[in-house]
């Protein structure tokens, strides 16, 4: 919804004014340049930003690198992640997802949750529901023939997925398989009809698209190629940097883009998005268009998710 907004608003604003968003540079521009200039731009900056990340996570944060190809595989993004507040949101049914520790799973109070099938594991984790509502591993509870069951005084079960490229699993509550579409996996709670998941690297392509296409293009479009262009024109770009004019409009778009992200999603550290920011409005002033600054800030995207993992960050 979002994206459509930021790439609808401009042309809606302008609609009754002589300028039109092909004035302002809001446009990707000839492929071949765009490319070029894309190219040119993550060769100069992305071994700096690198470079930069690992330093701040080893030193600083004090994690260990895991560079290794390995890592690179992971879990379709649909059961990825947590949902907010997971014990309150169990409780209208079984929910999973994966993290770092590996395969949660939770039903409702007072239920029997039990798990089976050919891969299920000789043991798991049992989990209960903290006072705050955090889901918390405890000990461990030992298969049973093929299938592995938390009693009704806990939550669910944590499977542990070291090892396991796949997930093919069975959920029942009191005995009974669950209905179908009723489970409920990932960040965004999604309605499926089993527990099944795989781990592959494909996530990468997926996730450049996703990005390219519903982050990157409607956020350049507004912030750099419409809000920049629009302050430039009116406050002019007096000053010359690294070659390229620019003025108040590339300080004041990158900071409405900063502002934005930690209302989507909560965090300070979000707003450090300001300083990439500011590198896409450069691209922006420098080329005259989107094409580049699109181009780079998707890749940015995919690059800081598969460092990340490298440093077990997600």
């Amino acid at each position: 919804m979002l994206a459509v907004a930021l790439l609808l608003i401009p042309g809606f604003v302008l609609r009754s004014k002589q300028t039109t968003v092909d004035d302002l540079g809001v446009y990707m521009g000839p492929v071949g340049v765009t490319l070029k200039n894309s190219m040119i731009a993550i060769c100069v900056v992305f071994p700096v930003f690198i470079i930069g990340f690992h330093i701040f996570q080893t030193s600083i944060l004090g994690a260990e690198s895991q560079w290794d190809l390995s890592e690179l595989n992971r879990w379709d993004q649909e059961i990825e992640n947590a949902p907010t507040d997971p014990c309150r949101a169990s409780e209208s049914g079984p929910i999973a997802w994966t993290d770092r520790h590996g395969l949660w799973i939770l039903g409702p109070p007072k239920t029997i949750l039990a798990i089976s099938g050919e891969n299920v594991p000789s043991s798991a984790r049992r989990v209960s529901c903290t006072d705050q509502g955090k889901a918390q591993a405890g000990t461990s509870v030992h298969k049973e023939q093929t299938t592995i069951r938390a009693g009704s005084n806990l939550r669910g079960l944590l499977v542990s997925l070291e090892g396991k490229d796949s997930i093919d699993l069975k959920i029942s509550l009191n005995g009974s398989d669950i209905e179908s579409n009723g489970l409920r996996i990932g960040r965004f709670q999604e309605n499926v009809d089993g527990l099944t998941a795989s781990k592959t690297p494909w996530w990468i392509f997926t996730y450049f698209i996703i990005h390219l296409g519903l982050i990157a293009l409607p956020e350049e479009w507004f912030f750099r190629g419409y809000l920049q262009g629009r302050l430039d024109q009116r406050w002019g770009t007096p000053k010359r940097f690294l070659g390229v004019q620019i003025g108040w409009g590339l300080i004041v778009s990158a900071l409405a883009f900063a502002a934005l992200h930690p209302i989507l999603i909560p965090g300070a550290h979000r707003l450090l998005v300001f300083f990439p920011a500011l590198f896409f409005g450069w691209l922006r002033a420098r080329t005259g268009n989107i094409g580049a600054a699109v181009i780079v800030h998707a890749l940015s995207n995919l690059l800081l998710a598969i460092i990340s993992r490298m440093y077990g960050v997600i």
